[in-house]
């Protein structure tokens, strides 16, 4: 700004202070400037700027919203894996505790078999249980979230588009 209104930095750090005043040449430069900034012609001026930052930003927005719809994706198939195991070992253990409680039934099956399924399910469950299949679920519920999230952002970056657009528009008319 200094190099701009032709005063040295420390002069017009002084100025900034109110410990000292500016050359008429300046200070009437620095009216013009302010003049500007407040006025609508600046806003008109800065329009083409303006729109091609909303268009990158309306990119951006987009992107992670596919990258969003890609992790919301996978993390389905893991809730949907995982809920399978995890209801199968369920089952496996009560069909094993339920054949132990029948003696006739009991005495036809392998007993070692029997406590193999029940372990491995067991084992299966203590690795990636319950716990694992609720921290899924609140990844995908994030997910989900941040989906409606940029979503409403992909919705405001369209509007206020076409709105800058609109206003270009009239005002080159």
């Amino acid at each position: 700004m200094a190099l701009l209104l032709e005063v040295s930095r420390s002069q017009l750090s002084m100025y900034e202070l109110g410990k000292r005043g500016l050359p008429l040449s300046a200070r009437q430069l620095l009216a013009e400037i302010v003049e500007f900034l407040q006025s609508e012609d600046k806003d008109i001026r800065l329009l083409p700027y303006l729109i091609e930052q909303e268009e990158a930003h309306k990119k951006q927005v987009e992107q992670e919203l596919r990258d969003n719809e890609d992790q919301l994706y996978m993390i389905d198939k893991k809730v949907a894996a995982l809920a399978t195991r995890y209801k199968s070992n369920l089952n496996i253990i009560g069909i094993v505790d339920y054949l132990n409680t029948r003696p006739n039934i009991h005495e036809k099956i392998d007993e070692e078999l029997l406590g193999a399924f029940a372990v491995d399910a067991k084992v299966s469950l203590q690795k990636s249980g319950l716990a694992e299949l609720n921290a899924l679920r609140r990844k995908q519920e994030q997910l989900e979230l941040e989906k409606i999230l940029l979503g409403s952002a992909l919705q405001k970056a369209v509007r206020t588009l076409e709105e800058m657009r609109n206003k270009h528009f009239s005002s080159d008319c």
